[in-house]
């Protein structure tokens, strides 16, 4: 009786060239080849698992330490907001004085700006960076339309703020034309009239 091969060393009877139902050993075969086939799978999704796990936690570490920074930039920024505001709110006391030593009318409405300016430098003075998200936040949630109008109003005097020392910078860089019609070169100084030297 003749024999084919299958895998795994295992032979299936051929007789008159016709295969006969597979024997004991090849389905043992199949068996330890599916069990090794869901072993590789398990141990790549275990790997998988693993790497998702690793880059996850390596995000989230690289996430705190990008907030803790940013954190530390807006606190330094925070204190100068602070003080720019609170020269602001000097500013308009001093306005506001002035203003009620002419009688002048709007001197109330001066007073009023300038002690709330004076309460919002105090307030970003005294509280760190989450604490005065949390109340923008809470802000924003509470009059939105307010809240919208002042974002922009900030916007619009950060970007005008902005322009401004941009175009200063570049007053100071640039030197001045000479306006006065009398150019000026490298060579040996003109003759005056009047002044001649005759040649001396």
């Amino acid at each position: 009786m003749a024999t084919t091969p299958t895998s795994y060393g295992s032979t299936s009877p051929n007789i008159g060239g016709a295969n006969v139902a597979p024997t004991p050993d090849l389905a043992a075969d199949a068996n330890a080849l599916m069990d090794e086939a869901k072993s590789a799978a398990g141990k790549v999704v275990d790997e998988a698992k693993e790497q998702v796990e690793s880059l996850t936690d390596r995000a989230k570490s690289e996430l705190g330490e990008a907030t803790e920074k940013a954190k530390a930039l807006a606190a330094d920024q925070k204190d100068l907001i602070a003080a720019q505001v609170g020269g602001v709110a000097d500013a308009l006391d001093k306005a506001a004085s002035d203003l009620e030593q002419q009688n002048g009318p709007s001197a109330q409405y001066a007073r009023m700006i300038a002690e709330n300016a004076e309460k919002l430098s105090d307030v970003i003075r005294n509280n760190d960076v989450d604490q005065i998200l949390g109340m923008a936040q809470d802000f924003g949630r509470r009059q939105p339309a307010l809240f919208v109008g002042a974002a922009a109003l900030m916007g619009f005097a950060a970007s005008r703020f902005v322009l401004a020392s941009a175009k200063r910078r570049d007053e100071q860089a640039t030197p001045k034309p000479n306006t006065s019609g009398y150019r000026e070169y490298a060579g040996e100084p003109a003759s005056t009239p009047g002044n001649d030297t005759g040649g001396l």
